[in-house]
């Protein structure tokens, strides 16, 4: 037991304190990342799934069609415009999601070594070759793999990382 002025002296000493001495040294902040795609192997196959996480969960709300009849026909265009945008926003966050997990499964399937066998069975590969293959432009891959990480079971890693930066010498070996 203690009496009042002890322990107001008690809490000031204990106010006083920092909570946080380490940060006196480092302000360093962890930045956490959230994978886009998740990798594992099932039954002996390696399975690319879309992580639900970073999927957007925007939906148009259901009475939305029923409201076109009800409204006067000069308010109509305004909201027929409006529910066309919300359908096409709706549409390119879908394929820009489809387009992410598209490379992710060309890239697990040109990396399959890596995947069983680690970082040592790394093979090159290269945006035009993934984009040939999705029939798509580079600069479309290159965007669907910026700033975008795959979880696996030998860590996180951002898709950039199974690119490798070759070239090609004058023998036509590569370097």
């Amino acid at each position: 037991t203690c009496d009042e002025p002890e322990l107001t002296a008690a809490t000031k000493l204990i106010r006083s304190l920092d909570p946080k001495p380490g940060t006196r040294y480092s302000r360093q902040t962890t930045d956490h990342v959230i994978p886009d795609v998740i990798v594992r192997k099932v039954k002996g196959r390696w399975v690319i799934a879309t992580n639900p996480a970073v999927m957007p969960r925007a939906r148009l709300h259901h009475a939305t069609p029923y409201l076109f009849p009800r409204a006067r026909w000069g308010s109509r265009a305004p909201m027929a415009r409006e529910l066309q945008e919300a359908r096409w926003l709706m549409k390119n966050v879908e394929q820009r999601f489809t387009t992410i997990q598209q490379v992710a499964e060309v890239i697990v399937a040109h990396q399959k070594t890596f995947f069983d066998y680690g970082e040592i069975a790394m093979r090159p590969l290269v945006l035009r070759k993934v984009a040939e293959e999705l029939n798509l432009h580079e600069s479309t891959v290159s965007r669907a793999t910026g700033n975008k990480y795959m979880a696996t079971p030998r860590g996180v890693f951002e898709f950039k990382h199974f690119f490798s930066r070759e070239l090609a010498t004058d023998t036509g070996g590569k370097c």
